[in-house]
């Protein structure tokens, strides 16, 4: 496989290296650290450079050399559409919502529902939309090439594509009206940490040699918070006048798996920067009054900084 120069290996400082975006790590612009390089124009041709021929005189050949053999080039496969390795029965799995009745009677009551669906929404909802990687189909996901790919335009685009791909059917399948309230910005910052946690997957980072366990995949992902009761943080509020709605709130940490080997420079600093974009967050969930049975669907999704 031939790759293009690796621009993650160019020694640059950390602001051009790295920009947090949202509550993920902002990934580089494609070209961004390319080396500023400058090259005189070739010399336009003129008659002094032409050799005289003549009748009597015929040039001399330039002297040849007996070319050196050089591997074969194989080009690297260009990158698939979303649509061609998301698995929708994997979608269908994690984004359709819980029926609120169905689990109100086996968890058994409002409270103890409130605190199964907190714990769906962030192991399903916030890390399925943080690592879209997770949603692609098993026999697909060895064909990306995990950890190998040099930044390009391609790869950035790539990253963009599958995030939009899988944001926008978590919309179709939870959410009345993701125009609304603060669903856009929420949405927002966990695409932009999907779309960060896909680059890092994919480059040199990426590698199972740079991640815990030597795991194949790198990923981030929230785990709730537990208090000083030992239990995990949840509050729940059921309004009962216009909008009706159930509010659902709990709090979390965001975690990675990154492991880099103390001699790679660029995987420590990537490491160092994910450990600034880890701090708690407050997530707050809205939704719409259940029907009698079927998923329940989201008016609303805040996520903040914890003070």
């Amino acid at each position: 496989m031939v790759k293009g120069p690796d621009l993650l290996n160019k020694k640059v400082s950390r602001g051009e290296l790295l920009k947090f975006a949202g509550i993920g790590l902002g990934i580089l612009a494609a070209g961004a650290c390319a080396e500023k390089t400058s090259s005189a124009k070739p010399a336009s041709p003129s008659i002094a450079n032409i050799p005289r021929e003549t009748a009597d005189a015929q040039p001399t050949p330039p002297q040849t050399q007996e070319a050196t053999p050089t591997p074969e080039a194989v080009e690297q496969k260009p990158l698939p559409n979303p649509e061609q390795i998301v698995s929708r029965e994997k979608m269908d799995d994690l984004f359709t919502l819980p029926d609120w009745e169905a689990t109100k009677a086996s968890a058994g009551g409002q409270k103890e529902a409130a605190d199964v669906v907190a714990t769906y929404m962030v192991d399903n909802v916030v890390n399925g939309l943080l690592n879209p990687l997770t949603l692609v189909d098993e026999s697909k996901i060895t064909e990306l090439g995990l950890g190998q790919h040099a930044q390009s335009d391609e790869l950035v685009e790539f990253c963009r594509n599958l995030q939009q791909y899988v944001t926008d059917k978590f919309s179709e399948l939870a959410i009345i009206d993701a125009t609304q309230g603060s669903i856009p910005e929420s949405l927002g910052a966990l695409g932009r940490g999907g779309i960060d946690n896909t680059f890092v997957a994919l480059t040199e980072c990426g590698k199972p040699e740079s991640l815990a366990g030597r795991v194949a995949l790198f990923s981030r992902k929230a785990k709730r918070r537990i208090n000083a009761n030992k239990q995990r943080v949840l509050y729940y509020t059921d309004f009962p006048t216009t909008p009706r709605k159930k509010r659902i709130e709990t709090t979390v940490d965001i975690q990675d798996n990154l492991e880099p080997k103390p001699d790679s420079a660029v995987c420590q600093r990537i490491d160092k920067e994910l450990e600034k974009g880890s701090e708690g967050k407050w997530l707050t969930f809205d939704f719409a009054p259940p029907t009698e049975e079927g998923p329940m669907r989201l008016m609303d999704i805040v996520i903040k900084k914890l003070q």
